[in-house]
C-alpha cells in the first residue's frame, strides 16, 4: 500500500514499525523520575508561555455602613522559555548482518525489518528519560555542557531571580550524621504557606537520600524509613508530612530543593505522543531512521515558596 506520510511508495513495512513505537514519547516524558512526584506537566505548549499567579492581601475591618476598601488581589506572571529538542539516529542493518543479526533477519539483501525494534525503542526511552530528569534540574544554556546546554533547568531558572530562600546551613556535602541537621535547617526556613500544603516535597540526589535513610535507621526510626506505597526513593519526614524524593537528575550535586511539587512545572508541546516519534525504513539508502522530537521548558510558579541549598544561586 502506498504510504504518503514519508512520500515514498517503496516503504513496505512502515505501518508496523510506527505501531511498535506509539508510546515512546509518552514513556520519555512521563516516565521521568520528576513526574512521579507530582511536578506539573503543562502540555500543548508550542512556544514560550507565561505562568499566571495570584495572591491576596487580606485586611479585615469592622462592619459599618459605606464602602471603604481594604486588601488587594495581586497578579503575577512568570515567563517559561520552551526549547526544541530532538534525537536522530540511523541504523544500517547490513553492517550488522554478518554478526549476530544475520541469523534472525529475513532472507534477501534488503533488510526492511529491524530486529529487536521494540527493545531498541524501550532502552532509548529510558535513556532519554534520564537525560530529561537531569536537564530539568541542571540544564543551563549559558554554563552547561552536552545535553545540559539545550534548556535552562530549575537552577538556571532561579539564577539571578528573587524571592527564593537560600539556606547556607544546609549547603555542602552531607553524611548520615549531618543530613538531618541540614534538612531541619531547610524546613525551618520554608514559608508557612508552603508548609501547610499537602504536596510539600524535598528533592535531593540519590546520595543524599541514602544518607537520610541511613540516618533514620541509625536513629531507630525504621517505621519512617519505609518507601511510600512500595515506591523506592520516597519517604515521609516524621511529623512534617514532607515527602523526600530521590532524583536521579540531581546526581553529582549536593543540591536540595524544598517546595510544593505543584510549584514546579515543565512545559511541553506534546498533545498526542504518537505524533512525536517515527521509526521507518528508508529504501533510498538502506537504513532505518529513528526520530524523537519534543519541546521542553522549566519554571517555578512562586519563588518565595521554594527553599534550597544551592550556593551557586547566591
Amino acid at each position: 500500500m502506498r504510504n504518503e506520510k514519508f512520500g515514498s511508495p517503496d516503504v513496505s513495512e512502515l505501518t508496523a514499525y510506527i505501531n511498535e513505537q506509539t508510546d515512546l514519547v509518552a514513556d520519555v516524558i512521563y516516565g521521568a523520575d520528576l513526574v512521579s512526584t507530582g511536578i506539573e506537566i503543562l502540555p500543548s505548549q508550542k512556544g514560550d508561555f507565561k505562568l499566571n499567579s495570584l495572591t491576596n492581601d487580606i485586611y479585615l475591618q469592622e462592619t459599618a455602613c459605606g464602602w471603604t476598601t481594604s486588601g488587594s488581589t495581586n497578579y503575577g506572571q512568570t515567563k517559561i522559555e520552551l526549547e526544541s529538542i530532538s534525537l536522530k539516529e540511523s541504523f544500517c542493518a547490513i553492517d550488522l548482518e554478518p554478526y549476530w543479526m544475520g541469523q534472525i533477519m529475513k532472507p534477501g539483501s534488503n533488510p526492511e525489518e529491524l530486529p529487536f525494534a521494540k527493545y531498541i525503542v524501550d532502552t532509548k526511552s529510558a535513556a532519554i528519560s534520564a537525560e530529561i530528569d537531569k536537564m530539568f534540574w541542571q540544564g543551563d544554556k549559558t554554563n552547561g555542557t552536552g545535553n545540559l546546554l539545550l534548556v535552562d533547568g530549575i537552577g538556571a531558572f532561579l539564577s539571578g531571580a528573587t524571592g527564593d530562600v537560600y539556606v547556607a546551613a544546609a549547603s555542602g556535602t552531607s553524611t548520615a550524621s549531618t543530613i538531618n541537621t541540614m534538612i531541619t535547617a531547610m524546613i525551618n526556613s520554608v514559608d508557612e504557606r508552603a508548609y501547610k500544603m499537602n504536596d510539600l516535597t524535598l528533592y535531593m540526589s540519590n546520595a543524599n537520600y541514602k544518607n537520610y535513610v541511613q540516618y533514620l535507621i541509625s536513629a531507630n526510626l525504621y517505621n519512617y524509613a519505609t518507601s511510600i506505597d512500595g515506591k523506592s526513593g520516597q519517604v515521609i519526614i516524621p511529623g512534617h508530612n514532607i515527602k523526600v524524593s530521590s532524583q536521579s537528575g540531581l546526581r553529582g550535586t549536593t543540591f536540595m530543593y524544598l517546595t510544593p511539587s505543584s510549584n514546579l512545572v515543565m512545559g511541553t508541546d506534546l498533545v498526542s505522543e504518537q505524533d512525536q516519534v517515527d521509526l521507518w525504513y528508508d529504501k533510498s539508502n538502506l537504513t532505518h531512521k529513528f526520530l524523537v522530537s519534543f519541546k521542553m521548558g522549566v519554571g517555578v510558579r512562586q519563588n518565595d515558596l521554594l527553599v534550597h541549598n544551592n550556593e551557586n544561586l547566591q
